[in-house]
């Protein structure tokens, strides 16, 4: 499909209809809005991953949003790999700590102080939820790779290939992807990251 101009567009009866409705979608790579009878630019980071996967691509340059989006999770999450890395170093260096002062306490004779046990609790919360957090961030960028990695393609099988192809399913939840999912491969590794969040955090 060929790139819209979006003023020649928005004077469409779809251009006109969908800017009207003022929902977002994607044209010439960006993602736009509409209001007051025109199109204005909405930042792909102001849509959560689920929404901008979910926008209606007008001339097949969705991928475009979704290469900035990935890139923009990727940086991020390098940096916040740094901060998570450095800040579980100081809390295992702490707890590591505290449980060298049980132990001598212990070989003393001594009563284990409660404060002690209740810090190293709060260290393992602390710990865990920065692991919930990381595992979010890994979740969106792999939803960015699966489901939001190229714009959306109908794929039809035959009777003899959908008989053929090998069974793809989630060992977790027993999921398996859309029949018409182009990649069930890219699909699986997606979801395996947000199955293993969900089941962590019911856990």
């Amino acid at each position: 499909m060929a790139r819209l101009d979006l003023k020649t567009w928005a004077r469409t009866p779809d251009g006109e209809q969908v800017i009207m409705e003022q929902k977002p979608f994607v044209l010439g790579g960006q993602v736009w809005q509409g209001h007051a009878g025109a199109a204005y630019r909405c930042p792909e980071d102001a849509l959560t991953t689920d929404e901008l996967v979910g926008l209606p691509d007008k001339d097949g340059t969705i991928s475009e949003v979704y290469l900035r989006r990935r890139q923009r999770l990727e940086a991020r999450g390098a940096r916040k790999q740094a901060e998570y890395d450095e800040t579980r170093g100081k809390l295992r260096m702490k707890r590591n700590e505290i449980r060298a002062s049980m132990k001598s306490d212990l070989e003393m004779k001594l009563p284990v102080s409660p404060d002690d046990k209740n810090e190293i609790e709060r260290i393992d919360r602390r710990m865990a939820r920065l692991n919930v957090i990381q595992s979010e961030a890994e979740a969106e960028i792999a939803k960015m790779q699966s489901d939001g990695g190229a714009p959306e393609r109908k794929v039809e099988l035959t009777d003899a290939q959908k008989a053929d192809a090998p069974k793809v399913v989630c060992g977790r939840c027993g999921k398996t992807p859309p029949p018409d999912h182009p990649t069930p491969g890219s699909w699986l590794r997606g979801h395996n990251i947000q199955c293993k969040l969900k089941h962590a955090k019911a856990s």
